[in-house]
């Protein structure tokens, strides 16, 4: 059995411009010496002068790959120690209590010439665990190489541990002249990296690897940092893993991210198009080829509601700085067979690692642990430049908007200890801030009133603007009076960057007054737009918004703004006396529920209330997801520009949108539960 049948379902999904005759025959020969185990990556060149095409291959912990790999390295008897001390890392990897149960997954890199040979020694890289990673290394090392120099690679563990970067996996390069170590390092920050190089010695152009971490960490989701260790020293070429959580069909800065490639002569033309049509998932009936015979011995033992596909990803792209100035760009794509099941009419993905059963013994969690690891769960997904990313509308998500939202609460529930954080998002969105004062929707959208108005509450907290910023930012936000309240766009705004809105397309929906935003801009504009606020008050108690469907969040920033003032009494009491309705019902989200927490919160002195109040809490309580999360809630509508208010209930040209991320709705959660404790922990 041989990996030749995957790459014959594999290979014709790539255009010729990626991978040529030599290379195909290349890597058919490298899969004549690899296991049976049928997922890999594609590692491709994108200059027009680059033809090499690698291979990797992927093992997974918690699966049979081991003891797979070790039975076939037992072929290779007599070609080496290589092959023999793989064979018992595999053995230690797959004991019971071993020192490497901290690797989730390993991968074999094999090196394909492209003149039909290939090297029957792979390079082995291995994921590591964020705590105890350099242990885990250690027993890993010296099992896979013999005496091995440690220090230079024990002075990066450190630096990176310093700065809350860390090592997230390790690969031993057997394969390579002097058996290089590399160190893939996760979670740097732009403003980490100069220091960082500097305590491990790294002997680079500092300034052209500043240059290009910054350029990449704002355009792709996530950068993965690649260092390799030689000769008892840190050497001087530097890897960007440069990557974007969504594939090129629903994600279009891969496109974008290509283009600018092509532009620096990094990529050619061909090959550009070529990496954006890989992507995609091939099912039997369609693949044109004999499907694998261990796919199809597991089809026929699984349940009638189970099949598999093999799925087919662009991973990541790879930015190499060499030592004298030059970079290269590679692709890397991934394919794996997808085991589905179908439930209750909806597909979805076989786990594969059983999940864990619910401890119903553990006590509930006070508000505190619920805050802790609500904000945690904020801290983990913040961008590496700064920012979040969440709010799925069409093919872009909100970075601007979203991200001083999520700032603003991580300010009021953690005090000082959201200060790096929100230096780090201040700082990027310090530096977006557009010629007009204002922010957007995200870096590419227009200015809007809504997202500057969330800029300058981050900054009213936190600060990061200076004097000059932040009175531009206010000026912006006056200059969208409209009616006595304050419109999201202004009459100038150009609309067309979002998607299906014309050139030739009426937008007075979008440049009307809005309550919602009239209510968060309401403190740094020099008018009271309280009279204007009170008049969009519904008879129900609440405020209906252009922007949401439900009317939690529009009501609870009008009643905040409004409240503090007795001539506004009475619409408190009404927007009080919503609240307690709504949050009675079973189906309010969570993202509405902690907006009818806040409103509750503005009359302490209403028992009634505040029994409401601490039912609110309880229910979150007990919906907060295992990874410190709230489940998405937050669902906005995306109006065309030309319907106005009055129109909404009548139209079906409205777009429902949502945080995907959950991140939105677990930021409201989370600033809800400290004004419900009391305020931010500002020790």
């Amino acid at each position: 059995m041989s990996l030749k049948p995957l790459l014959d379902l594999l290979l014709p999904d790539f255009a010729p411009a990626l991978i040529g005759d030599s290379a195909r025959a290349a890597l058919e020969a490298a899969a004549r010496v690899m296991a049976p185990i049928p997922r890999v990556a594609i590692e491709c060149r994108l200059a027009a002068d680059k033809a090499q095409v690698d291979i990797q291959q992927q093992l997974r912990r918690h699966t049979d790959d081991a003891r797979l790999l070790s039975r076939h390295l037992a072929g290779f008897e007599g070609a080496g120690e290589t092959p023999a001390r793989l064979s018992r890392f595999c053995d230690a990897w797959g004991a019971a209590n071993t020192a490497l149960a901290g690797i989730d997954e390993v991968f074999l890199e094999y090196d394909v010439p492209g003149d039909g040979r290939a090297t029957e020694i792979p390079g082995i890289f291995f994921s590591l665990p964020r705590k105890g990673g350099w242990d885990t290394a250690c027993a890993a090392i010296a099992i896979l190489q013999d005496g091995y120099s440690s220090d230079a690679l024990r002075g990066c563990f450190d630096a990176a541990s310093a700065g809350g970067t860390w090592v997230g996996y390790l690969g031993l390069l057997l394969n390579r002249v002097g058996n290089p170590t590399r160190l893939n390092l996760k979670g740097m920050r732009p403003h980490a990296l100069r220091a960082f190089l500097a305590d491990i010695g790294w002997s680079g152009d500092r300034d052209a690897a500043d240059a290009l971490f910054d350029w990449a960490v704002n355009h792709v989701d996530r950068v993965t940092l690649a260092l390799d260790i030689g000769n008892g020293r840190v050497l001087p070429r530097l890897g960007l893993e440069c990557l974007l959580n969504r594939q090129p069909a629903v994600e279009r800065r891969w496109s974008a991210l290509l283009v600018e490639l092509e532009r620096q002569s990094l990529c050619d033309g061909g090959k550009r198009a070529a990496v954006l049509a890989v992507p995609g998932i091939t099912a039997p009936v369609l693949a044109g080829k004999p499907w694998l015979p261990q796919w199809i011995a597991r089809s026929l033992a699984a349940p009638a509601d189970q099949f598999n596909v093999l799925e087919r990803a662009l991973y990541y792209i790879k930015l190499t700085l060499e030592p004298d100035g030059s970079q290269e760009a590679k692709a890397y794509f991934g394919a794996r067979d997808v085991w589905l099941v179908q439930e209750q009419g909806n597909v979805h993905e076989l786990p594969t690692v059983p999940h864990e059963p619910i401890d119903d013994s553990v006590p509930a969690p006070s508000t505190e642990a619920m805050m802790e690891r609500a904000s945690a769960a904020l801290f983990e997904r913040q961008g590496q430049n700064g920012l979040w990313r969440d709010f799925l509308l069409f093919n872009d998500e909100s970075n601007e908007w979203a991200s001083a939202f999520v700032a603003t609460a991580l300010v009021e529930a953690c005090g000082r200890r959201a200060s790096r954080a929100a230096t780090d998002a201040m700082s990027r969105l310090a530096r977006q801030q557009r010629p007009d004062g204002g922010w957007g929707y995200d870096d590419a959208s227009a200015s809007d009133a809504d997202s500057t108005a969330w800029v300058l509450r981050l900054h009213a907290r936190f600060g990061g603007l200076d004097a000059n910023a932040s009175s531009r930012a206010a000026a912006f936000l006056c200059a969208h009076e409209k009616s006595g309240g304050i419109a999201t766009y202004r009459k100038e705004a150009d609309l067309t960057v979002f998607a299906i809105v014309t050139p030739d397309m009426p937008d007075d929906g979008w440049k009307q007054a809005h309550c919602c935003v009239t209510a968060a801009a309401s403190p740094f504009v020099d008018w009271d737009v309280r009279p204007y606020l009170a008049a969009e008050q519904t008879a129900d108690g609440s405020w209906r918004s252009y922007w949401w469907f439900h009317g939690a969040y529009p009501t609870a920033l009008c009643a905040e703004a409004l409240g503090g003032s007795a001539a506004y009494a009475a619409n408190l009491d009404a927007a009080c006396a919503w609240a307690m309705h709504e949050a009675a019902r079973p189906e309010l989200t969570d993202f509405d529920a902690a907006w009818c927490l806040r409103i509750l919160l503005l009359r302490p002195e209403d028992h009634a209330g505040c029994l409401a109040a601490a039912r609110i809490v309880e229910r979150l309580r007990e919906r907060q997801l295992p990874d410190g999360r709230w489940r998405t809630g937050a669902l906005a509508r995306f109006p065309m520009p030309d319907l106005l208010a009055a129109d909404l209930d009548a139209s079906d040209r409205i777009f429902p949108f949502q945080d995907q991320h959950g991140l939105f709705t677990t930021a409201a959660v989370l600033a809800a539960l400290a004004r419900w404790k009391g305020g931010g922990d500002e020790s």
